[in-house]
C-alpha cells in the first residue's frame, strides 16, 4: 500500500463508497399527502386554542392601506403582534 495517499481509498476493502451519500437532506422538498398536512394544521391550530394562544382577525379589509406601520397600530391595540 505505498503512495496511496490515506486509509481509506474506495479501491481498498474497508473503503468508502465512490458516490456515497453527501450527508444533505433537503426536508423542504419532501411530500406529505394532502390529507396529513391538513391533520397537521388542524392539530396545531387546536393545540393554540387550548393554550388560548389563537386570535382569528376577519376585519382587517378595514384598514386604509396594505402598510406594515398601519398593521401594528391596529394590531397594537389588542396587545399583540410588534417587536415592543
Amino acid at each position: 500500500r505505498a503512495r496511496v495517499g490515506h486509509s481509506r481509498p474506495p479501491q481498498f476493502r474497508g473503503g468508502v463508497k465512490v458516490h456515497g451519500p453527501k450527508n444533505t437532506r433537503d426536508y423542504g422538498k419532501t411530500k406529505l399527502n394532502r390529507k396529513v398536512r391538513q391533520a397537521a394544521l388542524r392539530n396545531a391550530l387546536s393545540q393554540k386554542l387550548l393554550e388560548g394562544n389563537l386570535m382569528i382577525a376577519n376585519q382587517l379589509h378595514h384598514l386604509p392601506s396594505i402598510k406594515t406601520k398601519e398593521l401594528a397600530a391596529y394590531l397594537g391595540n389588542y396587545d399583540i403582534g410588534g417587536m415592543d
